[in-house]
């Protein structure tokens, strides 16, 4: 019974934050959305794509799986490292702008080196050195959040950022799928390199950060040690459980995006598979934009463990039919759904980490945070990558079907691994503004 009113009150209290307090922290978050179009459209539609055209067909899903390990592996190591050297940095532009502009500007390099790739190993190694520089970005923009939102708000801020991820993931899905499906890659290329250089460009000259006193860059990355990659896990007990259950989320729900293109193309025989992946995938995250608005909105009322594991239980569920039932149009109606439950999840998880990490340490928590996120993807690349190709050879599309059903249980396992919340408070703390 007071599970049944606990949802009743989260249903009715369901609404849009107000206008300005919105638009304050999509622009906070404005280089979400292009480093997340970046990763949206490289890692589902494109990364398959020219995989397929480097490797004998029978491994593609191994080779797939390699490369995203090895690339999100290195993304696990990269963050706190970045995190910690911005956490630290001093210049006359502050802590945060100069990595997100720089790396903005160096992704550009690395991804056409990508796209030059004759075979994998090329591929490979650019697609590892993209992972390094576009992650000290990331470390810095991460950080926003904690750094200019009062505690009080960031619920919705947390919301709006996964807003302007999502909205990301549709541009990049949607440039990626339309270039891939006439065979112009390079199109996709360029359009995602226009767009991350805009976005460095708007947050550097948009975002009020005052000068910051302390390390030069080099300097801050000799100053990293051992440490840094670290830190302990009893003082930080809830964060650790929260990273647990993001960790659990994520495994199963991003490695269906990872594999849904070679899905599509196996199960149904698609002509333009990548046209179909990136369709599903851009509903779903569109849907996803308002899950993770109206999350971000109930969660600073109702609390975030509750919002996280009410959208938890709704994926799981709706993933079954899925695995069951493998159709395409059923897939699109599904889709929205799963869109808006990981949506809310990613809104909720994220302000609920924001509350737990220790001050003047934001880019460096959150770094440690992408070990759950990377982590995820990467094992799940590596793992049901290689699981996939062995049980397809076994049995039509065994492989896929056990994916499906896989990432289902981990979402009901994440339920139990939510911390309960500390009480929160209510003063400001140390906030800077940001505007246009």
């Amino acid at each position: 019974m007071a599970q049944a009113r606990d949802s009743r009150n989260l249903l009715r209290d369901v609404r849009f934050p107000p206008r300005e307090q919105l638009k304050r922290y999509l622009l906070l978050n404005i280089y979400g959305g292009p480093l997340s179009a970046l990763f949206g459209g490289l890692n589902t539609i494109i990364a398959p794509y020219a995989v397929e055209r480097l490797v004998p067909a029978g491994e593609k899903n191994t080779y797939l799986g390699l490369l995203l390990f090895f690339g999100l592996g290195v993304a696990m190591v990269t963050q706190p490292l970045a995190g910690s050297v911005s956490d630290g940095f001093g210049s006359r532009f502050g802590r945060r702008r100069p990595f997100i502009l720089g790396s903005a500007m160096l992704d550009g390099v690395f991804i056409v080196l990508f796209g030059l790739a004759f075979n994998f190993w090329f591929a490979f190694v650019a697609y590892a050195l993209l992972q390094v520089v576009s992650n000290f970005g990331q470390a810095a923009y991460q950080a926003l959040v904690p750094d200019f939102a009062p505690q009080e708000e960031r619920g919705v801020a947390s919301g709006a950022k996964q807003a302007m991820e999502v909205g990301g993931s549709v541009v990049g899905l949607g440039v990626a799928g339309v270039f891939t499906s006439i065979n112009f890659v390079w199109g996709a290329y360029a359009a995602l390199i226009v767009l991350l250089l805009a976005g460095g460009l708007a947050v550097f000259r948009r975002l009020r950060e005052p000068p910051s006193t302390g390390l030069p860059f080099w300097s801050g990355v000799r100053k990293a040690n051992f440490k840094t990659f670290f830190y302990d896990t009893r003082a930080n007990m809830r964060f650790t459980r929260v990273l647990g259950a993001r960790f659990l989320f994520f495994l199963g729900f991003v490695s269906i995006q990872r594999f849904l293109r070679n899905f599509l193309s196996d199960v149904f025989n698609l002509s333009s598979p990548e046209a179909w992946a990136a369709g599903i995938l851009v509903l779903a995250t569109v849907v996803g934009i308002t899950g993770a608005l109206l999350a971000g909105s109930v969660v600073d009322r109702l609390g975030r463990r509750q919002v996280a594991q009410f959208a938890a239980v709704v994926a799981a569920i709706y993933l079954v039919p899925i695995a069951v039932f493998p159709n395409l149009y059923l897939m699109l109606v599904l889709g929205a759904i799963l869109g808006l439950a990981g949506g809310a999840f990613a809104a909720s998880t994220w302000a609920f980490l924001a509350d737990e990490i220790p001050q003047g340490e934001s880019a460096r928590f959150y770094g440690i945070a992408n070990y759950a996120t990377a982590g995820a993807g990467a094992l799940g690349a590596g793992f049901f990558g290689v699981m996939i190709d062995a049980l397809n050879g076994w049995k039509y599309i065994a492989g896929y079907r056990a994916l499906i059903l896989i990432a289902s249980v981990l979402l009901v396992l994440s339920l139990p691994v939510l911390p309960k919340e500390k009480p929160r408070a209510r003063e400001r703390g140390d906030q800077v503004g940001a505007g246009p």
